[in-house]
């Protein structure tokens, strides 16, 4: 069961940082998350239930995780800002980069919740049960969150950003 622990926990960490991040909004307690993470998860690897959904596992200590140092340190970490869109070394010949930065835009209007499900659900695949599990609210919850980012984001984009 260790080295299974081992191996699904490296295959999961580029998931976990892109999740963190999204939590954190700054790379530097992005990276401090993952880290503490995979250490939990290490040392409760006899919690975890053979066969289930490990990153949905991983994913919920997360978010327990963040959430405790958010109260402990709430004038330390910022919420709502979301990290700029890095840009790729060779820009494209196309005009996405405004398109992109419309959508970043797009995402910090939404709330904090409402930007998480759609992360959950949109960006990594997610079912609205698996999502609901990892937020701790009914699954009902989750699809209103989610149909309420996405009108919101629809409008945004059709509109022009707030």
């Amino acid at each position: 069961m260790p080295n299974q622990i081992n191996d699904l926990l490296v295959s999961a960490l580029p998931a976990m940082k892109v999740f963190a991040l999204r939590l954190t909004r700054d790379h530097h307690n992005a990276e401090d998350l993952v880290q503490e993470v995979a250490v939990r998860a290490l040392a409760r690897a006899n919690l975890y239930a053979s066969g289930t959904n490990f990153r949905a596992w991983l994913f919920t200590i997360m978010r327990h995780h963040h959430i405790d140092q958010v109260r402990r340190h709430r004038s330390n970490i910022p919420l709502d800002d979301v990290p700029p869109i890095s840009h790729p070394a060779i820009l494209p010949k196309q005009d996405d980069d405004a398109s992109l930065e419309e959508l970043a835009s797009a995402m910090r209007s939404l709330r904090k919740d409402q930007r998480e499900v759609l992360m959950l659900v949109a960006a990594e695949g997610y079912s609205y049960e698996e999502a609901a599990a990892i937020c701790g609210c009914p699954t009902g919850t989750i699809r209103s969150r989610l149909a309420r980012a996405r009108n919101k984001l629809k409008k945004s984009m059709l509109n022009g950003v707030n």
